[in-house]
């Protein structure tokens, strides 16, 4: 509440309503109340009992009445009693109890209107004049508060006069330029900016009332900075242009962190190649290490005529195995890439399971117990094979490393149907239907709980360098979404663990999809065929393995060669 005690103001009050004399000197009661109705302030007369004795057509406005009348003879705080709550009520009583003048600007919270009260008591009551104060009260606060963002902003505001003379400027101005108020005032603009518009120059601010731009900013050492600046035209009471107000924005720190930020996605760019690049070493220095070693041994033991056609086979058939789980990998590093495309088919999981049982063996040690539980009448799937039989191998895989001391794994296949209930239950991004599970689980030693948010992420791997990829999770999450399924995670510390992937099912009978097997009899005398490879060691390959066959086999070094050959002989 604003207050003041304007004694020396008791001769501007208007008279007590209820103490008029008519025979007094000076203007009579009807022309004085007169004057009354055509001033633009309110005035009421209260008497002790805080009735009503007068008001004026603008009183009756102000408190929200059509006409005096409808508040003549009534007690105020009948007719407003939310004003007992208010200052307003505390103020009047103190006026009539000190008896002394009272001026005052309160906000009613009823209203959301500001008035500014004059009170003169006398002994037959109180005098009251006031009038709104809304419109001049929310400008002096916003005023206020311009004034407090002008002070408070980090960045530098200068204003200017119309000669682009600089007139005043904020404490963050201080700041950043290291120019003193003192030393700054009374300066060209023009002094603070290297590209700046020059005095000749702003005519066309001038005339557009606005300018903002990128520029480079002086400071008072001779250091540049780069910044934003806007510039806006200022305008008095009168609607007079008298200057500019000019905001700069120093944009250095917001530079430096771009380049920060760059640098951290560099470094974090080259250790995720350095993770990859490690791990796909890795597999494939044990992908061909176990090439390499069948193809000495069998070397070795030809030229030294004590080979056995069965081992023989046998190490040819490690030696291809090797080499097609090579060539998975390398497809699934392309998947991850998006640079391959998935071959969806009709598939049985449990025909998948049994092939991967027959081999798994080798892979596991002696102290891991490898079993299965398949279900029968397993509805089928739409999925690319190669893909399946990879996560199906990465979680197997992974279930070993999780237990160096032995344990048991299981893979489990069941017919699951998933509601609208179990998907809003989980936040599962699946629709709901009907998915066939192939689960693998584990009882080593569990996913630590802080790693569990992190284990689909590319590259993320608690093994040691070297160990991994850490692809294999993330690129079978990959798989699932693209196959419309989806994975999960089951894992408690010392329990063990569970991956489970959700396969949209398909609504026909379970069918066998094996791949037919070619016949090695056809019979390819005089077929011609002509092939293109630019790695010699891949052609030579191909072309003994069709010529094994039957086939007659041209060869090409490159699409071009292929192209002429093919050009000078169509047969």
């Amino acid at each position: 509440m604003t207050s003041r005690n304007p004694e020396d103001e008791a001769a501007k009050s208007p008279p007590d309503m209820g103490s008029v004399d008519p025979t007094a000197p000076g203007p009579s009661a009807p022309a004085l109340l007169a004057i009354l109705e055509r001033i633009s302030a309110g005035v009421v007369a209260l008497d002790n009992d805080w009735n009503y004795t007068y008001l004026n057509s603008r009183a009756a406005e102000l408190l929200q009445r059509e006409s005096p009348a409808d508040l003549i003879g009534k007690h105020i705080w009948t007719e407003y009693p939310e004003g007992l709550e208010q200052p307003f009520a505390r103020s009047y009583q103190k006026a009539a109890q000190t008896q002394k003048p009272l001026i005052f600007e309160e906000y009613y919270p009823p209203w959301d209107k500001w008035l500014e009260n004059r009170v003169f008591p006398s002994p037959d009551g109180l005098t009251i004049c006031f009038s709104e104060t809304t419109d001049q009260k929310k400008a002096s606060i916003a005023l206020g508060r311009a004034g407090t963002v002008y002070a408070c902003t980090r960045d530098s505001v200068i204003i200017t006069d119309t000669a682009s003379n600089i007139t005043s400027v904020n404490p963050a101005f201080t700041v950043n330029t290291g120019y003193t108020e003192a030393e700054i005032l009374g300066q060209p603009v023009t002094l603070l900016w290297d590209d700046m518009p020059e005095p000749a120059d702003w005519t066309s601010v001038q005339t557009t009332g606005s300018w903002s731009g990128d520029t480079t900013g002086r400071r008072k050492n001779g250091d540049r900075c780069p910044q934003t600046v806007s510039i806006e035209v200022l305008f008095d009471e009168h609607g007079t242009r008298e200057g500019w107000i000019i905001i700069a924005h120093d944009l250095t720190n917001q530079q430096t962190r771009i380049a920060a930020e760059q640098q951290l996605a560099q470094a974090q760019k080259m250790e995720a190649i350095g993770n990859l690049t490690g791990g796909v070493a890795h597999d494939f220095n044990n992908l061909l290490a176990v090439i390499m070693g069948n193809l000495e041994l069998l070397r070795d033991d030809i030229l030294a005529s004590r080979i056995e056609p069965q081992d023989a086979v046998r190490m040819i058939d490690a030696g291809i195995d090797s080499a097609i789980r090579g060539a998975d990998l390398t497809r699934n590093m392309l998947s991850f890439a998006r640079r391959a495309r998935l071959d969806p088919k009709d598939l049985r999981l449990n025909s998948i399971v049994g092939k991967t049982r027959t081999w798994i063996g080798r892979t596991l040690p002696s102290n891991i117990s490898f079993e299965t539980s398949l279900l029968a009448g397993l509805w089928t799937v739409h999925a690319d094979e190669a893909s399946t039989q990879s996560a199906l191998l990465n979680l197997i895989l992974n279930a070993r490393d999780s237990m160096p001391k032995g344990g048991r794994l299981t893979v489990e296949t069941s017919n699951v149907r998933v509601d609208d209930d179990y998907v809003r239950s989980r936040q599962e991004d699946i629709e709901p239907g009907r998915y066939v599970m192939l689960a693998v689980s584990d009882t080593g030693e569990g996913i630590p709980p802080e790693n569990l948010d992190h284990i689909f992420e590319p590259f993320f791997s608690t093994k040691p360098p070297g160990s991994g990829s850490g692809l294999g999770l993330s690129m079978i999450q990959g798989f699932m979404k693209q196959s419309g399924g989806t994975i999960q995670v089951y894992s408690e510390p010392g329990s063990g663990t569970t991956f489970k992937l959700y396969f949209k099912a398909n609504y026909t009978a379970e069918t066998d999809t094996s791949p037919p097997v070619a016949d090695t009899d056809t019979n390819a005398a005089g077929q011609h065929i002509l092939v293109a490879e630019d790695e010699a060691a891949v052609l030579k390959v191909i072309a003994a393995t069709l010529e094994k066959f039957g086939y007659r086999v041209t060869a090409a070094k490159s699409g071009d060669e292929a192209k002429l050959i093919f050009q000078a002989n169509p047969t």
